[in-house]
């Protein structure tokens, strides 16, 4: 089953945001006014980066790719 994840830092997010939320998924919101709606928050958009590096390196590392892109691994979505 897929996870819908949302990141965004701007009062415009907030909409997709609830949708997200309501489809079970998560908002993130980055940077020092993250839109309400968030349901967690990240400080800032370097944090954001880091995050994704590491999920990317972890979704790699369990469908057994040493390299490559990472896109190429079965489900996920970048």
């Amino acid at each position: 089953t897929p996870l819908v994840v949302y990141f965004g830092d701007a009062p415009n997010d907030e909409e997709a945001m609830a949708e997200t939320l309501a489809a079970g998924g998560i908002a993130v919101g980055v940077g020092p006014q993250p839109p309400a709606a968030a349901s967690h928050r990240l400080p800032d958009p370097e944090r954001l980066t880091e995050l994704l590096t590491n999920l990317t390196g972890e979704l790699t590392a369990a469908h057994g790719h040493d390299r490559g892109d990472p896109a190429d691994s079965p489900g996920v979505m970048v």
